[in-house]
């Protein structure tokens, strides 16, 4: 039974064979949440190991959020007979500018529950979508978090305030850094137009069809995703008929 300098003796079952002759401390990685790539200074394949000093590599985890909604990427130009009409077409696109905060679901503990990390519902980080919809953030410690937007670029896009749970999992040895992608998706600002058009009566009983004929247009200049101009100030960009009630 080999002895550490002290004279006291070392359990050989907790050691391993590194390469011949060497010895190791047996780890149990998953069991410590540590990564495969966790380094161990003072290991000696070459001799036997006395004592060890573990500074913990712990497995983290990105949270990376796609962000998407509907944008103006086109018109329709039709010619009719109160003039050309130039209508909105729209596509479902990444949204560039939403910011989102992240928040621990539940408090952030070592696996031996003998250390907290972070607290429940601190903030860990702040992350702002890119020109394609995407944003990633720093690596958090593994556990349960929720994500909550807080702001957008696009005045027309609506803020969904409801937080999105999400748990950053251990996923083995070999996985340093666990990914949880959540796809998000924001709905735009409409408006309905609502016409009610009231007829004269006549005091002839005369047979003829009651319309009226509304015409909608841009009140300013409309521009795509791209923040190019596509609709002037003045465009038409829809006629509305109404049926013989008005409505």
């Amino acid at each position: 039974m080999p002895t550490k300098e002290d004279g006291k003796t070392i359990d050989e079952s907790k050691l391993g064979v590194v390469g011949e002759g060497g010895k190791y401390v047996k780890i149990d990685k998953q069991a410590l949440g540590l990564a495969n790539n966790a380094e161990y200074p003072g290991i000696d394949v070459g001799d036997l190991i006395y004592e060890v000093e573990m500074p913990d590599k712990r497995v983290k985890g990105k949270i990376v959020v796609y962000k998407t909604g509907e944008m103006l990427t086109d018109v329709t130009i039709t010619s009719g007979e109160y003039g050309t009409e130039k209508k909105p077409v729209y596509d479902n696109r990444g949204l560039e500018g939403v910011t989102y905060e992240i928040y621990t679901k539940e408090a952030i503990v070592s696996p031996d529950g003998k250390e907290t990390y972070k607290e429940a519902n601190q903030k860990v980080d702040t992350i702002t979508t890119d020109e394609n919809g995407y944003a990633e953030s720093k690596e958090l410690d593994l556990g349960k978090y929720y994500v909550k937007e807080v702001s957008t670029s696009d005045d027309r896009v609506i803020v969904n305030d409801e937080p999105v749970d999400v748990e950053l999992k251990y996923e083995g040895q070999e996985v340093p850094v666990v990914t949880e992608n959540l796809e998000l998706e924001n709905e735009n600002k409409n408006a309905k137009l609502i016409f009610d058009k009231i007829f004269e009566e006549s005091e002839y009983d005369i047979e003829e069809e009651k319309y009226a004929v509304f015409g909608v247009y841009a009140g300013h200049d409309i521009k795509d995703y791209k923040g190019k101009v596509v609709i002037n100030n003045g465009d038409l960009i829809q006629t509305i008929r109404t049926d013989d009630k008005g409505t």
